[in-house]
């Protein structure tokens, strides 16, 4: 049935009918933007999040490979690489990830933290110490030097593709989508602009 022979049975003079129709056409609009509005809303409310505190990851495109971060600035001078590696903690040999994932915490009274607590990411004990955020929980890492922006933002994305992917590991322990790129990024190497914790 086309509008003029709706308008048409509804008694509407034949100059009426657009004015009618337009006004019909925008109605219809409205309520097709309502209702789109309201559906987007309803899915966004059943969607909890999993962090207490989302403003502390700065998260982009990883565009450093997690394993050479882990090598250069936690595995030398024998910290966390085999066969003493500090706290137990190896982060160099391939499953650093499946050591991690709720793994308690060593540091002496802190055994209650979770490197990895993939109940709420943000309170991972992994995270605080590379931020500087550990508390009274030892010292930032690593001990010397500092993770530039980028560094960090790779690490906090490994730790949330970790969890997010309910720990499925790739070659060495990283998630195999988690900056696996061979560009080592603008601002590599050790830089106390960088925003990564130093020695405190």
């Amino acid at each position: 049935m086309s509008d003029g022979n709706l308008f048409e049975r509804a008694g509407l003079p034949r100059g009426r009918r657009g004015r009618a129709a337009a006004s019909w056409t925008r109605r219809a609009g409205r309520v097709v933007a309502c209702v789109a509005t309201l559906g987007c809303a309803a899915a966004l409310v059943g969607c909890p999040g999993k962090l207490s505190d989302p403003g502390r990851f700065t998260l982009r495109t990883c565009r450093i490979p997690v394993e050479s971060i882990f090598l250069q600035s936690c595995g030398g001078s024998g910290c966390h690489s085999p066969p003493d590696a500090e706290g137990g903690l190896d982060l160099i040999t391939p499953g650093a990830a499946s050591r991690m994932i709720d793994a308690p915490a060593v540091e002496p009274n802190c055994t209650d933290r979770l490197l990895i607590d993939t109940r709420d990411i943000a309170k991972s004990f992994f995270l605080e110490k590379i931020e500087g955020t550990q508390g009274a929980c030892g010292n930032a890492m690593p001990p010397a030097g500092f993770l530039t922006k980028d560094e960090l933002a790779c690490l906090q994305e490994w730790t949330l593709n970790v969890v997010g992917e309910g720990a499925r590991l790739g070659d060495g322990g990283v998630p195999a989508d988690a900056g696996a790129s061979a560009d080592a990024g603008s601002d590599a190497g050790n830089d106390p602009d960088g925003g990564g914790p130093g020695t405190p």
